[in-house]
């Protein structure tokens, strides 16, 4: 079929349906890959399960055009609640001020365990790499960090740099 899916319309289904029906969330497992949705429709839905009260574990998996951009956090930082996040993004035209502003949500409140996979997001570049590195250097050592960034365009330098920022936490590049 030529028609792209009305995202707007799934959007709402889908905001009402996890946040109307269960005013409790507890865990929200989205595979929202290979939807073909455009990126607008879907940020005020991503702000709100970010700052769910009750969300503790949240797993994103976003492609396509999806994950262009996330959700400026305009001072807001993640629930928390959250204990568990995972993002996946694979194939997604996702920017260096995606990554940054992805990076916004945390600050004082950090998830026990983070895994971030970023696969194949060519347009991302050392400005994305160097705020993933200021950010999860910072992270506590208790928290668990997952980040995988593979098929990016990073340079030797910033794999380096990353390497070594983060050489507490698993890491994987290539």
């Amino acid at each position: 079929n030529n028609h792209a899916p009305d995202g707007q319309a799934l959007v709402v289904k889908l905001r009402s349906y996890l946040f109307q029906a269960k005013t409790e969330l507890v865990e929200v497992d989205l595979q929202l890959d290979n939807t073909g949705l455009l990126d607008e429709h879907m940020h005020s839905l991503i702000q709100q399960l970010f700052t769910a009260p009750h969300l503790c574990k949240l797993v994103l998996h976003l492609s396509d055009n999806l994950a262009g951009s996330m959700p400026h956090p305009q001072g807001k930082q993640i629930s928390q609640c959250m204990k568990h996040l995972g993002l996946y993004l694979t194939n997604t035209e996702i920017n260096d001020l995606a990554v940054k502003n992805l990076c916004g949500w945390f600050g004082t409140v950090w998830p026990e365990t983070l895994k971030l996979a970023v696969n194949g997001c060519h347009a991302l570049t050392d400005a994305a790499g160097d705020a993933l590195a200021d950010t999860f250097g910072k992270l506590p050592n208790e928290c668990g960090l997952t980040l995988i960034a593979w098929n990016c365009s990073f340079s030797s330098d910033m794999k380096k740099h990353l390497t070594s920022t983060l050489a507490r936490k698993a890491l994987s590049l290539r």
